[in-house]
């Protein structure tokens, strides 16, 4: 089965915003919303997240959901 990248980070920004963050949460979305390719959505999307790992180390289920979906990001837009 695929990874469905956008429901990982539509639930990653509804945790965030209930702890919150409703600036990281609004970001997210915003970058699923704006992008008008799933290769720009996942640009946005990754570069949403490396910014905020430093904020969600406060956080570590929630950096470590980061962390995996960054990889996973770049796993599928490769080198």
């Amino acid at each position: 089965m695929a990874r469905d990248y956008y429901a990982e980070a539509r639930q990653l920004a509804d945790d965030v915003r209930a702890v919150a963050m409703p600036e990281l949460a609004d970001r997210i979305d915003a970058d699923i919303a704006a992008g008008f390719t799933a290769t720009e959505i996942l640009m946005r999307l990754r570069e949403t997240l490396l910014e905020a790992l430093p904020t969600l180390h406060a956080f570590p289920a929630f950096e470590a959901r980061g962390k995996s979906l960054v990889q996973g990001i770049d796993e599928a837009l490769g080198p």
